[in-house]
């Protein structure tokens, strides 16, 4: 008898029935392989500064219906974070109807709007930001904006709220680039404290009040000695006053 034949009748002695099952992926293990999958992909592509492959990563992830909010909510901060002002927009849009009074997305809104060159929206956003943020930068923010259209009075009474609010450390490290009056190719790194009193002087000069205007940049100058935006309109009310005589 051959081995093939003994091997046979061993088998049908023992009863031995041999079965070969073939490994079933479930749909909930194939959710959880792919998620995983992305998860490592954001985490790589962020180490290496790549906004758009972890963007992309999200997109795959919320394909798959994932449920968890805190993935649209890394999107849209990717979205703003790499220019990508039209969408981290219509995002954070979408996220604040059920999350009316989150201030990041708040703000994302305001700046995304800003961003775009759309005062108008960007001054609406800023308003509905500032109540809930109480925060003096955004308050500068809004009177900029307001300023750039020539809503002085709603500027000015801006500025009139903004020095009721707490000026923290942190407030008062922020820092603003400004064109250099000297080299249109440099810039001038200002104080926020500054740049407020310029702005505040700004305001006054277009209401025609050149002695409240007069102040305000002296006390930008006073906080910051070289600010070339402040001297020069000092100088310009100087001249002014002495054209006046």
């Amino acid at each position: 008898m051959n081995l093939k034949n003994k091997m046979t009748i061993l088998f049908m002695l023992t009863g031995l029935n041999v079965t070969v099952h073939a490994q079933k992926i479930t749909v909930a293990t194939y959710h959880k392989m792919e998620l995983t999958k992305y998860q490592k992909v954001i985490k790589q592509s962020l180490a290496y500064g790549d906004a758009n492959t972890a963007i992309q990563a999200i997109h795959s992830i919320l394909a798959l219906k994932e449920k968890n909010s805190n993935y649209k909510d890394s999107l849209v901060n990717l979205y703003f974070g790499s220019g990508k002002y039209n969408s981290s927009l219509l995002l954070s849009k979408e996220l604040l109807l059920n999350k009316p009074q989150d201030e990041g997305l708040l703000e994302l809104q305001a700046l995304s709007y800003q961003n775009l060159g759309n005062a108008v929206e960007a001054i609406k956003s800023y308003e509905k930001l500032i109540p809930v943020s109480n925060n003096f930068y955004h308050a500068y923010q809004l009177a900029y904006l307001q300023f750039s259209i020539k809503r002085l009075l709603e500027a000015s009474k801006t500025l009139d709220v903004a020095m009721t609010m707490e000026k923290t450390a942190t407030i008062k490290k922020i820092e603003l680039s400004f064109p250099s009056v000297q080299d249109q190719n440099k810039t001038q790194i200002v104080p926020l404290m500054a740049a407020f009193y310029n702005l505040r002087g700004l305001i006054y000069y277009d209401l025609k009040e050149n002695e409240k205007a007069k102040i305000a940049f002296e006390t930008a100058l006073k906080i910051m000695p070289t600010f070339e935006y402040a001297q020069q309109s000092l100088n310009a009310i100087d001249m002014m006053a002495k054209t006046k005589e």
